[in-house]
């Protein structure tokens, strides 16, 4: 039998309230507090031969690589008693950052909105044939609203300019 002083219980309710408790070694407090902290659970320890006892019954918790740690199920009954017989500290253990996910990438800004006069974008040519495709065309302006575009063919400057939807339009990278 461990000793007292040897023994962690980490014990909570998750987020439908069903009691988890669990023992560790107490040689292993930093990684249980860290996996307590993500799961807001506390940390209890035996204080008596009583609660040592109780402690002793429960399953030993598991800590991960990932710093996260399985406490399971217990009863009701048996979460009751160890609330009455370990102190437990009165707040849950200080959770640590724990990146279970990468950060989170910021939305990108709309893409549409930085086209100017002199962006590059593509344009499908609306003739029938053969090549009937995705054509470079250079804007020559944006409405007040910034929802169309007026551009012209780069490759046939002579035709007329018109106009079309910015969200139609391709959007070529700028060239540095």
């Amino acid at each position: 039998m461990k000793t007292i002083q040897s023994l962690l219980v980490v014990l909570g309710l998750d987020s439908e309230k069903k009691p988890h408790a669990a023992k560790f070694s107490a040689a292993e407090e930093t990684a249980v507090r860290k996996a307590a902290g993500v799961k807001g659970f506390r940390i209890g320890r035996p204080k008596t031969k009583e609660a040592a006892e109780a402690a002793q019954k429960l399953i030993e918790g598991r800590i991960f690589d990932s710093g996260k740690g399985l406490v399971p199920f217990c009863s009701q009954d048996t979460y009751d008693k160890l609330l009455k017989v370990l102190e437990v500290e009165s707040q849950p253990a200080n959770p640590v950052a724990v990146p279970d996910k990468p950060a989170a990438i910021p939305a990108p800004t709309d893409p549409w909105a930085a086209l100017k006069m002199g962006s590059t974008v593509l344009c499908k040519d609306d003739e029938k044939g053969a090549d009937q495709s995705y054509w470079e065309c250079a804007v020559t302006a944006v409405s007040k609203d910034g929802k169309t575009l007026t551009v012209r063919w780069k490759n046939y400057p002579t035709l007329k300019p018109f106009v079309v939807k910015r969200t139609a339009v391709a959007i070529l990278p700028s060239k540095p």
